[in-house]
């Protein structure tokens, strides 16, 4: 999201400052608080916040003095003093506010035009060729978004894949999509060779704009898709950014078997269902055994891995050294890509706990490619567990409007509102996330805490059985109903929730964190502590929830819980110590959303 006041305009979700086009110098820091009290012009934003969002667990001597040290470099180069402030305006003692006159009509996160790559049609008569016309749909998505991101949007891989076995008008789906243009192609087998066709389309006419065919042969499919897409891209960009510089970007690997490789790891890994993670997993390593430098498969890689906690409850320890190794490989090999930042960052976060490096790592991604989805909602999340809701809500917009269509964002925009105590907005976005794909178990889950916090006992728990139905092997479902029966009283179903929990762990891993919630939501403060503690042990990824879930609150008082958050090393602040009253005020307008368009909030 894009500001302009004066001469200048920031960027809140990329934290960047520009004066007429071109780039301010101003350090991380001053820059960050800059967006910070920016995102909530014309409100007091005390020092202890800043202290707690922007140095996180340094000493409040060294955040006290970084304050005054940033507040006066952003004075200095927006030309601003203390005495006669038009910016930043001091409240002493207390903080700062920005006073700056902001220009609605500069207020946009969308850009001027939006185009949606539907999914390649596979007409080579082999569904075995399937994989091929989803690496081409993909590759063709990521180099259309690098064109020109300040005025071209491109829709996500996930939206697009929504409407592919529908029966629907154009118009219908770009009116869905908010898509005022349509890439539509196709590719099909003969002989020897592959020919592909594409036609672009303006959506609300239905029309034809231009229309063009290309051939290649079998044997050459790296090159094949990289003649296409370059082409492509020659074309939208001549049509939408006519002044725009020519950008390449080497994106694949030389080897025509590695690349093949990827594309099936790539088409596992969508399926976005954790039986097929193994499979994507085998395709990706032979992939880098192929070509050791091939930085999208280690970063496909990198992000399996890291995955594989959360959605199958594999025991973090057994995939973090090689999550950590593959990101760490994919970043070396290619700097200058967006996914292999946001694979670093989804390792730092989910695994390493280091909410502020992940931070880093999806806004240099987003830097990178301004249109990848995936890096704004990490973004939002990273932000939401340090604390700052209202930049986490922004971010969280951004994938949504990249990628409308697509229940991950949804629902994981209920979690960055569950998290800012904003709950009736949690629970309309897990209803959205459920709309639109109802085996999406996580839509569930985010939806059924969302109600039992409103006091929808009932209702949670009939969401929480259609969650448990289509889960799969996770655990979180199970965990989720003990809590919620037990804090409605109803002990001796919670007591069997914690049976088959332990049940399920004579088989296989069962996060201990389940375990200890159920018996927090009993109220057994001993035993939840002790299942915390068999969860430190065993670094359970689900810790990650612990510092800003508010159904802990019974253990609030406790030591022990402080002392388990800062033992883990994190930096976001339990929900207790957060001015949630005041947030969730602000949060109203900001979690506003609508289930099949584009969500736009009024600033």
């Amino acid at each position: 999201m894009r500001i302009r006041f004066g001469d200048f305009e920031l960027n809140l979700t990329g934290c960047e400052l520009t004066k007429f086009g071109r780039p301010v110098l101003l350090e991380r820091r001053p820059t960050e608080i800059l967006c910070r009290l920016a995102s909530s012009p014309n409100t007091l934003v005390t020092r202890e916040i800043l202290a707690r969002e922007i140095w996180g667990a340094a000493s409040a001597v060294d955040a006290d003095m970084g304050i005054n040290t940033a507040i006066r470099k952003i004075r200095t180069v927006l030309g601003d003093t203390p005495a006669a402030p038009r910016h930043i305006e001091t409240v002493q003692g207390r903080g700062y506010r920005f006073i700056a006159q902001i220009q609605p009509e500069a207020i946009s996160d969308l850009p001027l035009s939006t185009i949606a790559v539907l999914p390649f049609d596979n007409l080579t008569g082999s569904e075995a060729q399937s994989y091929i016309a989803e690496g081409f749909t993909e590759e063709m998505i990521s180099a259309l978004g690098l064109v020109e991101p300040g005025r071209i949007q491109v829709i996500g891989r996930r939206s697009v894949m929504m409407l592919r076995d529908k029966t629907l008008a154009l118009a219908d789906i770009g009116a869905r999509l908010g898509a005022g243009h349509l890439l539509e192609s196709a590719i099909r087998a003969e002989g020897r060779y592959l020919r592909a066709t594409t036609k672009l389309i303006h959506a609300p006419s239905e029309q034809q704009v231009w229309t063009a065919a290309y051939n290649g042969p079998r044997d050459g499919l790296l090159a094949f898709q990289q003649e296409v897409s370059l082409a492509v891209c020659d074309q939208i960009r001549g049509r939408f950014a006519p002044d725009a510089a020519p950008r390449t970007l080497s994106r694949h690997t030389s080897s025509e078997a590695a690349f093949d490789l990827y594309l099936r790891g790539r088409s596992c890994w969508n399926r976005n269902v954790s039986s097929m993670n193994q499979e994507a997993l085998g395709y990706f390593a032979r992939a880098t055994e192929l070509d050791l430098g091939y930085a999208l498969a280690w970063s496909g890689l990198a992000d399996t891995y890291s995955a594989s906690p959360i959605n199958s409850d594999v025991p973090a320890p057994a995939v973090w050294r090689q999550a950590r190794e593959a990101a760490e490989k994919a970043v070396l090999a290619a700097p200058e890509l967006a996914e292999t930042h946001a694979s670093m960052g989804f390792v730092r976060f989910w695994l390493d706990w280091d909410w502020h490096a992940a931070e880093q790592d999806f806004r240099r991604a987003i830097a990178l490619d301004p249109n990848y989805a995936f890096a704004h909602r990490m973004l939002g999340i990273a932000l939401s567990h340090l604390g700052s809701d209202i930049q986490a809500a922004a971010a969280m917009r951004r994938a949504v409007a990249l990628d409308p269509l697509f229940a991950m964002h949804r629902a994981l925009s209920a979690m960055v509102a569950f998290q800012a105590g904003a709950f009736a907005q949690a629970a309309a976005f897990g209803r959205e996330a459920t709309a639109l794909d109802p085996g999406f178990w996580i839509g569930h889950y985010q939806l059924a805490q969302a109600l039992e916090r409103m006091g929808e006992t009932e209702e949670a728990l009939d969401v929480l059985s259609a969650a448990a139905r289509v889960c799969g092997n996770s655990s979180k479902p199970l965990m989720l109903q003990g809590y919620v029966l037990a804090r409605a009283g109803k002990t001796e179903a919670a007591q069997a929730r914690l049976a088959l929990l332990r049940d399920m762990a004579a088989d296989r891993f069962v996060p201990p964190y389940s375990a200890a919630l159920i018996h927090a939501g009993l109220g057994d403060a001993d035993a939840a502590f002790s299942a915390l503690e068999n969860s430190i042990a065993v670094r359970d990824v689900n810790l990650v929830l612990l510092p800003r879930d508010s159904k802990w609150e019974t253990l609030h008082g406790d030591p022990r819980f402080n002392d388990i958050v800062r033992r883990c090393g994190f930096t976001g602040p339990p929900p207790a110590h957060l001015p949630l009253a005041e947030a969730v005020c602000s949060l109203q307008t900001v979690f506003s959303s609508s289930p099949w368009r584009q969500v736009r909030v009024k600033t």
